[in-house]
Order: C-alpha cells, then sequence, then structure tokens
C-alpha cells in the first residue's frame, strides 16, 4: 500500500534511538516496532505491526500499556507536543489578497529529489506577512538551462545534489549575473 501511496520512498524501521520511543514514555524493548514513511524532510506515514487498538477498546490499561504509551509517544511525535486544531479548521493559511507585485521564482529542477514538498511555494504564498501585496510566480527550471528569466532561484532537495559540470556551470552564470540564490 505504501509503496501504491508513496512510490518515491521507502518504509524503514526506526532506530531505537528515536524520539517516537522516548518523546514522553520510554518505550521498553523497542515495544511495538515503527516503520516510518518519509520525504527527508517529514514522515508521511507512520507503520506499526502490533495491534495496539484491541489494547484501547478492551480497555487493558494495566497488562498492555505499552499500547496507550506508544500512541502517546505517537501523537505527541506528530503534533510537535502541540494542541490539534478542531474539526472544520484549516491548518493551510488563508490565500493572500490580491498582489501588487509578482516575484519570479525559478525551482531548480535535477535528477533527484528536487522537490520533497511539492505544496511548500503554495503556502509561503498564503504566509505573507501582514497582508503583503505580492505573489510567488514560480516555475521548474532544468539546473542545465537555468537562465535569467527570473530574478530568484531555489534549490531544495533532501539527498546528495547530483549535477553535472554543463548543471553547475548555469547555476554559477545564473548568480554571477546578478540574480538573487
Amino acid at each position: 500500500m505504501y509503496t501504491k501511496l508513496f512510490p518515491d520512498y521507502e518504509l524503514k524501521a526506526v532506530e531505537k534511538d528515536h524520539d517516537l520511543y522516548s518523546v514522553q514514555y520510554h518505550l521498553k524493548n523497542g515495544m511495538p516496532q515503527f516503520f516510518v514513511l518519509s520525504n527527508g524532510i517529514r514522515p508521511l506515514a507512520i507503520h506499526v505491526e502490533r495491534d495496539m487498538p484491541l489494547a484501547w477498546q478492551m480497555r487493558m490499561s494495566k497488562t498492555e500499556a505499552w499500547a496507550f504509551e506508544a500512541v502517546t509517544n505517537l501523537y505527541l511525535y506528530v503534533t510537535d507536543k502541540e494542541f490539534v486544531r478542531s474539526r472544520g479548521v484549516s491548518q493551510w493559511p488563508q490565500e493572500p489578497v490580491a498582489s501588487a507585485k509578482t516575484v519570479k521564482v525559478a525551482r531548480v529542477k535535477y535528477a533527484g529529489n528536487w522537490d520533497p514538498e511539492p505544496l511548500a511555494y503554495q503556502r509561503l504564498a498564503g504566509c505573507s506577512p501582514g497582508g503583503s501585496k505580492w505573489a510567488w510566480r514560480r516555475r521548474p527550471s532544468r539546473s542545465k538551462t537555468c537562465r535569467l528569466w527570473a530574478a530568484v532561484a531555489t534549490l531544495t532537495g533532501t539527498n546528495a545534489l547530483p549535477l553535472g559540470a554543463e548543471e553547475k556551470e548555469s547555476l554559477k552564470k545564473f548568480v554571477t549575473a546578478g540574480a538573487c540564490w
């Protein structure tokens, strides 16, 4: 199922020193074993092979305390120890008002994980401070052909940056021509 939902990422066993095992309760013997599927920035899925809901439904808080402790750790980890908003309340920022200026942003695309958070720039536009009246116009641009159509370029990723000599030279020309990097 995870391969179908997230074909570019792999489900991996969590190391025993991970926060999931100790954020609130210190889970003994690594019980349960957590597995995380991540884009390199944040977890997209957390998997447990043990049947924790059975202990919750049967109210086995004494004999199966690990199931209650594990879900508490999981909740605190994914919420960063914050309160979750009520149902129906969007965590997506409000769309900005009509913009007076547009910032053109080239997103450098390369043979790797160049876009781990596809909605990040859309979300950033909604977070403009104090009702700023500018918008981001973004477009992927191959690192080999990075030209000065934009004043700003961003390079994101989570793995090694596999750029060849031609791509490095193209990016160098872009920066030395006066654009923001």
